[in-house]
C-alpha cells in the first residue's frame, strides 16, 4: 500500500502509515491508555515534552480538498494534562519550515525549534548565560531531495509512493555548516564528539571510528556527550525521533552531560541514568 499522498502545489503528505496520522486528524478518538501514560510522565520531576506538529497541521492548506483536518486529539490531551511542561511550537511554524517532498521538518524549521528551546532554558535557568549558535543556512534548490545524500525525500521513495506518479519532486534544502552535521557522515572519533554507547551504556565509540552514521547505527545506539563548557550544569536525558536527528549537534554542549536515546519514552533509562532533567522530542503522530 502506498504511503505518499499528493496534495496541492506539489506538496506530498504521509498516508497509510502505522500511526494513521491523517485519519487521527479527521476523527476525535483517543485510548484510555494514552491518559495513563501521560499521567505517569506528569509525575516525573523535571519532565518536558516538545511536540513537533504533524506536517499536515502546519501545511493543511496544501492538503487535497477531500481531506479536512479537524482534530489534534492526542496533542490537545497532552497539552491539557501536561500544562506548561509541554513545549508548544505550533505558532512558530509555517509551511516553508517543512519539506514539500519529505514527511519531516527542514533545517529552517529545526533552527526555529532550537532557538525556542534556548529561550525556554533561559527562562528555566535565568542564572545561566546561554548563547545561541548563530549561523546562516545555505538555501539549496534541488530537483530531488534524494540527490542531497542526507536520507531525505522519503515521500518520493519507491517504497512509499509505489505506483503514484509524481509530476514535480523539486524541493529546497537548507544546509547547516558542516560542523553541525552528524547524521549520514563518517563518525569523527575525538573527545569533542559524541560518544557512542550500546543499550547497556557501554562505550563502543572506537568500533565506529570513521564509520558511516547511518540509520541502523543511530537507531541501535545511544549518543552521549560530556561538555567542558556547559551552559547548564545538569545531567540530561533526551528521548527523540527522526525529527531531531539532523540537528542533534546543536544541543550537544548545552548541558554538563547529555544522553540522546532514539526511542519512545522508557522508564528503565531514568532509573539507570538518574537525570536531573528529562526531555522528549516527539513528532505528533508518534504520541
Amino acid at each position: 500500500m502506498h504511503k505518499t499522498l499528493k496534495g496541492k502545489d506539489n506538496y506530498l503528505f504521509l498516508i497509510n502509515d502505522g500511526n494513521n496520522s491523517l485519519i487521527t486528524h479527521t476523527t476525535n478518538k483517543f485510548h484510555q491508555s494514552d491518559k495513563n501514560i501521560i499521567r505517569e510522565k506528569k509525575n516525573i520531576n523535571n519532565f518536558y515534552l516538545l511536540i513537533y506538529p504533524d506536517k499536515e497541521v502546519i501545511c493543511k492548506k496544501f492538503l487535497p480538498n477531500n481531506i479536512e483536518l479537524k482534530y489534534r486529539t492526542s496533542f490537545d490531551l497532552h497539552k491539557t494534562m501536561l500544562g506548561d511542561d509541554l513545549l508548544d511550537v505550533t505558532n512558530l511554524l509555517e509551511p516553508t519550515d517543512y519539506y514539500k517532498t519529505d514527511s519531516h521538518m527542514n533545517n529552517k524549521g529545526n533552527l526555529k525549534i532550537y532557538n525556542y528551546f534556548i529561550d525556554f532554558l533561559e527562562k528555566k535557568f535565568p542564572e545561566n548565560k546561554i548563547e545561541k549558535k548563530k549561523f546562516e543556512l545555505n538555501k539549496v534548490e534541488t530537483p530531488s531531495l534524494t540527490s542531497i545524500g542526507m536520507g531525505i525525500g522519503d515521500l518520493t521513495w519507491e517504497y512509499n509512493k509505489k505506483n503514484i506518479i509524481l509530476d514535480d519532486i523539486s524541493d529546497i534544502y537548507y544546509k547547516m555548516p558542516d560542523e553541525y552535521n552528524f547524521y549520514n557522515k563518517p563518525y569523527n572519533y575525538n573527545e569533542e564528539n559524541f560518544r557512542i554507547l550500546d543499550k547497556n551504556l557501554t562505550d563502543i565509540s572506537i568500533k565506529y571510528k570513521n564509520e558511516f552514521m547511518g540509520w541502523d547505527t543511530v537507531s541501535n545506539s545511544i549518543f552521549y556527550h560530556k561538555s567542558k563548557t556547559p551552559s547548564v550544569n545538569k545531567k540530561v536525558l533526551v528521548f527523540y525521533d527522526s525529527f531531531l536527528l539532523h540537528c542533534i549537534q546543536l544541543y550537544k554542549n548545552l548541558f554538563n552531560e547529555i544522553y540522546f536515546i532514539k526511542s519512545t519514552f522508557n522508564f528503565n533509562y531514568l532509573k539507570i541514568i538518574e537525570p536531573d532533567l528529562v526531555f522528549e522530542f516527539r513528532i505528533e503522530r508518534f504520541l
